[in-house]
């Protein structure tokens, strides 16, 4: 954290944090209500990704803006499949034959205020199904390089074929033949083999980026952002509000939601919720993907690489227990930042910027 130097700016104070700017409300006794910041998200950190032109933010994006909007994650201990069996979540299915995490089911709850100051609850469970995107890999690899393999049926291949590649089905007798003595269908093997590996983790955080970016918080899923390939940047201005709940608050909504309960009001604050699509989508994996994934979008198509930066499931945030709060008075930019840089607010307003 550097250069956090407080002026007055048209009644309110503004705080510079690092190449960005925070607005701050206060009450009438000085205490922090609610902020207003503008924070740099940088492609070189891997916070943004171009994703076939179109420049979104990675889950690494979400995570910093997440320290402003303080939204919570949560994840259910259980959660119910399609066929309504109720398992333990996530919930991994495995290979008969290897025994190896052939897919993940995952569910994950998102709590926190909008813009608007009104509470909104987002939920999601979708299916990461390592096979189908090793199918989906090998297909793209094809239809630009004919020596990766074809697609056809499996009493079509020649013994040649079946002693150097392999073939997944796709539907019914249609399938992907793979030949593994080609580079490009050997880096599609790779990934695959990786993402088994770190299934569970790239699982939650799929799904955790995807609750995030359909809270009105942090809807901002495709930015326009300035600068030269691979070094892309923007500004993102996120409100942050302040409140009374505690830690105990914010998972009493989080159960009564998965207990299918229709909330409506909190303790007097009025509460939205919706299910977010289950959908994975090629954007989807490659935004929850690391820094390196990103910046070798072209040869690997789903995921090549995973370190622990943005592979573990994104910070658990949870807004103003009673032990974090903390007084601001005016002036007293030293009290504004805790020892991680992260920013105390308390004493929520009742209106916006």
């Amino acid at each position: 954290m550097e250069n956090k130097e407080l002026v007055k700016v048209n009644e309110k104070e503004v705080a510079t944090l690092g190449d960005g700017q925070v607005f701050i409300k206060r009450t009438p006794h000085g205490a922090i209500k609610s902020i207003c910041a503008k924070l740099k998200l940088e492609e070189t950190k891997g916070e943004l990704a171009n994703i076939q032109g179109n420049v979104t933010i990675t889950a690494a994006g979400y995570n910093t803006l997440n320290k402003i909007a303080s939204i919570s994650i949560f994840t259910p201990e259980k959660l119910t499949l399609p066929d309504g069996q109720i398992v333990v979540n996530p919930f991994p299915v495995f290979d008969k034959e290897s025994g190896s995490i052939e897919k993940v089911w995952v569910r994950k709850t998102a709590i926190g205020y909008a813009p608007s100051g009104n509470l909104v609850i987002t939920s999601t469970t979708l299916l990461y199904d390592i096979r189908l995107y090793f199918v989906q890999d090998l297909i793209k690899k094809i239809k630009t390089n004919k020596a990766v393999g074809r697609i056809t049926v499996e009493s079509l291949l020649t013994e040649e074929e079946k002693g150097k590649g392999i073939f997944e089905p796709i539907q019914g007798k249609l399938g992907v033949y793979a030949n593994l003595e080609n580079t490009e269908a050997i880096k599609c093997f790779e990934t695959f083999v990786q993402n088994k590996l770190f299934a569970d983790r790239k699982a939650q955080t799929v799904a955790e980026r995807n609750v995030l970016k359909k809270h009105p918080a942090l809807a901002f899923s495709k930015v326009q952002a300035t600068g030269q390939e691979k070094r892309h940047e923007v500004y993102i201005q996120v409100i942050g509000w302040n409140n009374d709940l505690t830690e105990h608050d914010y998972k009493k909504l989080a159960t009564m939601y998965e207990n299918g309960q229709n909330i409506t009001n909190y303790k007097g604050i009025d509460v939205e919720s919706f299910e977010v699509s289950g959908d994975v989508s090629d954007e989807d994996l490659k935004a929850s993907a690391d820094e390196e994934e990103i910046n070798n979008e072209e040869e690997n198509t789903i995921v090549h690489e995973l370190t622990e930066k943005t592979a573990e499931p994104m910070k658990q945030i949870i807004i103003d227990t009673e032990k974090d709060k903390v007084k601001v008075p005016v002036g007293d930019e030293n009290k504004l930042f805790d020892n991680n840089g992260k920013i105390k607010i308390e004493d929520l307003g009742d209106d916006p910027f």
